[in-house]
């Protein structure tokens, strides 16, 4: 029954109705200046003095409905059907178990991963590793078709130095980046690095010299080299993130005792730490002094965000990004998302994409989680894990990597005890009432 249009009157002025009691004061009308209202959502209203507001529950995340008016790329995603765009093998001249990383997706959708073989021998030297074919850097994207090995990036004063290509500690340490990476460990670095080339000295080694240090290689910033100014040791492999001028990471080794930041392009000791307490105050309590708890750090405008195996769940830590002292943090609740959960990736400091898994290994989940209304993570979407020739990591590591750029979920797993090294591309992620559109929000490295 088509509705009726309101009286002149009723045109001039809204009544207030009781429906409870008097249905029939209720009337249907067709309402022209409100052709763009939206329905089935619950809005706050503002406390007017002299109302008393009823007290509820907080409200789950209000997911908009339509995608078709402008702001469509930064909508929030409804849940949907995501598929398997491309999924590479990096491991084409690498042949037996293998591990890999990387760490950053540009804006025209290339990338780099590395592969190298998982024997657990002795490798070397940098870049060209002995034996043969142990490891590689490969260029990816934008299309779908097989990797393509590429040249490494060259050491600072053609310098050369040996490194462990067959060891996951040297070979595969996936974090985040605005660039194009990856991340090595290197030994007898010759010539030797000199106290007087290391930025923020004299730190542990006075004015002598070093052979060994932890090396960043960036496409932009090209090789960094450096270490902790107390002891000398290199920084932890896990919780990086390299953003602007500056790479973020714990220090301490297996034991963690410091969050610090190091000049990139550098060649340098910290430029500024603060001990662990004052980064993650409990970390006592939740077990976050083991490395290995640590999955992955990301950074917005003003935090670095930490994404934490605690002993009471998986944590995300809120840090200031100047003083990299605590701010907040959150207990996920994976509850009815998925079984573990994998890795993150911060678009903005209220909103950030969550990739989740099955145990035994069945599902990738992708979802969302909203940290000012923090109760559950909103379920995205799943594919079959294992898409690619080799099989999904099974557990949390630091050869996971998770970037969203565009539209398409990057997903790149290691491996390790278990097969091939892969980087998958899941996606599109589109407006729900309009497929042409792809979400596209901004604030990912």
């Amino acid at each position: 029954m088509a509705l009726r249009n309101r009286t002149l009157q009723e045109e001039t002025k809204l009544k207030g109705a009781d429906r409870a009691r008097d249905s029939t004061k209720f009337k249907l009308g067709q309402f022209e200046t409100l052709k763009n209202w939206i329905p089935a959502h619950v809005y706050s209203i503002k406390k007017k003095r002299g109302v008393e507001l009823l007290a509820t529950d907080p409200l789950a995340p209000q997911i908009p409905s339509g995608c078709t008016a402008s702001p469509c790329p930064t909508s929030i995603p409804e849940a949907q059907t995501l598929d398997v765009a491309c999924c590479w093998d990096n491991h084409q001249n690498i042949f037996g178990i293998t591990h890999g990383m990387f760490a950053h997706v540009g804006i025209d959708d290339t990338f780099w991963a590395t592969a190298s073989l998982a024997s657990g021998s002795a490798s070397g030297p940098y870049p060209d590793a002995t034996p043969s074919d142990t490891w590689d850097v490969y260029d990816g994207g934008p299309g779908c078709a097989d990797l393509v090995e590429t040249t490494p990036i060259a050491m600072q004063g053609g310098r050369t130095a040996n490194f462990q290509s067959t060891q996951t500690p040297q070979a595969a340490v996936a974090g985040k980046s605005d660039e194009k990476c990856y991340v090595l460990s290197l030994s007898s670095i010759s010539p030797l690095v000199t106290g007087a080339e290391i930025a923020n000295g004299p730190g542990y080694i006075g004015g002598g010299s070093v052979n060994n240090a932890r090396a960043y290689f960036g496409e932009t910033s090209g090789c960094s080299l450096y270490w902790t100014s107390d002891n000398g040791t290199q920084p932890c492999n896990r919780g990086w993130v390299k953003a602007g001028d500056k790479i973020y990471a714990p220090t301490g080794g297996a034991s963690v005792t410091d969050y610090a930041t190091w000049p990139c392009p550098g060649v340098s000791y910290e430029d500024y730490r603060n001990a662990i307490i004052n980064v993650v105050p409990d970390y006592v309590a939740e077990g976050l002094a083991d490395v290995t708890r640590w999955i992955a750090a990301d950074v917005s405008t003003n935090y670095v965000w930490l994404l934490m195996n605690a002993n009471s769940g998986y944590k995300v830590y809120q840090i200031d990004r100047t003083t990299l002292n605590y701010v907040a943090d959150w207990l996920l609740d994976p509850t009815g998302f998925a079984d573990r959960v994998f890795q993150f990736e911060v678009i903005n400091d209220d909103f950030i994409f969550i990739l989740g898994d099955d145990s035994p290994t069945g599902f990738w989940h992708f979802g969302y989680w909203i940290p000012s209304n923090p109760a559950s993570i909103f379920h995205i979407g799943q594919v079959t894990a294992g898409t690619c020739a080799g099989t999904a990591a099974d557990f949390p590591t630091n050869q996971n990597s998770f970037i969203y750029r565009r539209g398409y979920f990057y997903l790149g797993y290691s491996g390790f005890s278990l097969g091939r090294t892969n980087v998958v591309k899941i996606g599109p992620l589109v407006c729900p009432t309009d497929p042409t559109i792809i979400i596209d929000p901004a604030g990912e490295l």
